[in-house]
């Protein structure tokens, strides 16, 4: 198996500043790390600290991995996670979500990403309100 790493770097300027005011963004996720709840027998959350300090070129340098269930913390369950042939998490909607509590009775926008694992019964995801 061959394994190829591929990274980018992005560097957005804005004329003028963006529509979003993060002052009214809510993050509904829960953070990842050795507190997370995953489903009782699934492994739990693992991150390490790969490089991190002076490259031997004199750069900053700083990578980690991590591996984790799908099911656990803030995440999404495809209907394949309890029904054999059904959709799973690339092939569905977004309709699982969580923390929706903390969303005021006026509404807001919600921003849904989940990690499209090809397959998958589940998968982590990164929910946003965009308040009005």
């Amino acid at each position: 198996m061959r394994r190829v790493l591929l990274g980018f770097f992005v560097t957005v300027t804005f004329a003028q500043k963006p529509a979003i005011d993060p002052a009214k963004v809510l993050d509904l996720t829960y953070p990842f790390d050795g507190k997370t709840i995953y489903w009782p027998t699934a492994k739990s959350f693992q991150w390490k600290k790969d490089t991190w300090g002076i490259s031997p070129g004199g750069y900053w340098l700083a990578m980690g991995s991590y591996a984790a269930s799908e099911h656990g913390g803030t995440h999404l369950d495809a209907p394949l996670h309890f029904s054999e042939g059904k959709w799973s998490v690339d092939e569905i909607p977004l309709n699982n979500v969580a923390n929706l509590d903390k969303v005021p009775e006026m509404g807001a926008t919600l921003i849904s990403l989940p990690m499209k694992i090809r397959g998958g019964s589940g998968g982590p995801v990164r929910i946003l309100a965009v308040l009005p």
